[in-house]
């Protein structure tokens, strides 16, 4: 699965109250010394444009930004 292993998604909604960006460094350092430098970590879950920056500083490249951009009711279950 190496070469075919494109991304991960980590997906931690507010309700978890955890350091986001530490997690997005720690799976980040994990999949570089297993030799998975090409594997774009992708964020999810309650993300703003406050919280966006820290996590790019972290080492996430792509973002899932559903809720803060529309109005419908959130479901964070």
């Amino acid at each position: 699965m190496k070469d075919k292993l494109d991304g991960v998604r980590l997906d931690t909604p507010s309700s978890r109250r955890g350091d986001f960006a530490k997690l997005v460094r720690e799976v980040r350092w994990e999949l570089d010394i297993r030799g998975f430098e090409h594997v774009d970590i992708v964020v999810s879950g309650g993300l703003d444009e406050y919280s966006i920056p820290p996590l790019i500083d972290a080492g996430a490249e792509s973002f899932g930004v559903g809720t803060s951009v529309t109005n419908a009711p959130v479901m964070d279950l």
